[in-house]
């Protein structure tokens, strides 16, 4: 049996997903408030993973590049061919665990993972997302390639019975980005979890089901400061009975995951509300930021809910702008991050609302 330190994590900080995790079976995450400064520098080799020294900042996704092609130096993820009998497939696969260094304060840990893919195989056939797809418990997908003999649109649903759960459902990041997110109820007690991938033909008959597995591993959860496991979930997902690369032991990670704390007498900034509007009816969306320094906030950076941005996204900071949402009616989110002239930069905060006709 293995111990742990036991953190409480305070009601309040089950409001809000950093997706739509209302569309999840119904049942919100934790709010990311952020009052904590950005992460230790030092990377650490633990329990036989070395995660990586941020070599660029704003690329939340480099094991696979969109197109599913391999980043230079990196291992793959687990394979379609790899996972044995599952009906259902989702390759290439990697565990990416929700990292608490943009998404929560040091309070509260992390209690969201992803697993991360590119494609789904079954019944013989490749399959992507169907355009227009969003976050919630099934979503569709479209052959591209593989046996004309399996199904030209399938959909597929994710579930789960598990009590040690609070949400199971499909995260989209982006069009050639998918896969399972689960929420922890509690990190510090959880073990393991099953959740069930059931595929669908059009006319509502099942066409193939499969299950993966996301299990506690204490090297994980121990990660230390500093390297972009830390106060995470603490796990990794498999699938018939093999292990996914953790997305977080190589690649490049946002600033404030490797970034030192700033130096003494130079506060990082902290992102005291944004607010936008909780229903929008077009594609502008209004953001109100307010942000305190010791010194004075100079720049700001948006995102939308796929948490992509990089350097060239700082712009001069404003207490009021604008952001578009992604395509597609449904929950929708930003992320705002601010620094000052120093470059010492704030945790990042996200907030989502409802884009509707």
């Amino acid at each position: 049996m293995h111990r742990r330190l036991r953190t409480a994590i305070p009601a309040g900080a089950l409001l809000i997903a950093a997706i739509a995790v209302a569309q999840l079976g119904g049942v919100s995450a934790e709010a990311p408030t952020q009052d904590a400064a950005p992460a230790d520098a030092q990377a650490a080799t633990v329990g036989g993973f070395a995660p990586a020294q941020v070599a660029s900042p704003g690329i939340p996704f480099t094991l696979e590049a969109a197109a599913g092609a391999q980043a230079a130096g990196t291992p793959s993820g687990l394979s379609c061919g790899a996972q044995g009998t599952a009906g259902v497939a989702l390759c290439p696969l990697v565990t990416d665990n929700y990292k608490d260094c943009f998404n929560a304060a040091d309070s509260v840990r992390e209690n969201r993972t992803y697993a991360l893919a590119h494609q789904l195989q079954v019944a013989g056939g490749t399959y992507i997302l169907a355009n227009g797809q969003t976050s919630g418990p099934a979503v569709t997908f479209t052959r591209t390639g593989g046996s004309t003999s399996a199904p030209a649109t399938i959909k597929v649903t994710v579930k789960s019975t598990s009590t040690a759960l609070y949400a199971a459902g499909w995260r989209v990041g982006s069009t050639t980005t998918f896969g399972p997110l689960i929420g922890l109820k509690d990190p510090a007690t959880f073990t393991g979890a099953k959740v069930d991938l059931v595929a669908k033909r059009t006319d509502g008959t099942t066409l193939a089901t499969s299950s993966m597995n996301y299990k506690h591993e204490q090297a994980i959860y121990d990660s230390p400061k500093g390297t972009p496991e830390y106060n995470g979930p603490g796990g990794r997902w498999y699938v018939s009975g093999q292990s996914t690369p953790v997305n977080g032991t190589y690649g490049t990670w946002p600033a404030e995951c490797t970034t030192a704390p700033p130096p003494a007498g130079n506060q990082a900034p902290k992102l005291v509300s944004v607010t936008v509007p909780s229903l929008v009816h077009t594609r502008s969306v209004t953001v109100k930021v307010n942000a305190t320094d010791d010194r004075a906030v100079t720049e700001m950076r948006l995102t939308d809910e796929n948490g992509v941005w990089d350097e060239s996204s700082w712009k001069p900071f404003a207490a009021t702008t604008t952001v578009t949402s992604t395509a597609g009616y449904g929950y929708k989110g930003v992320y705002v991050q601010v620094r000052d002239a120093s470059k010492v930069t704030s945790p990042s905060v996200y907030t989502q609302y409802d884009y509707e006709p």
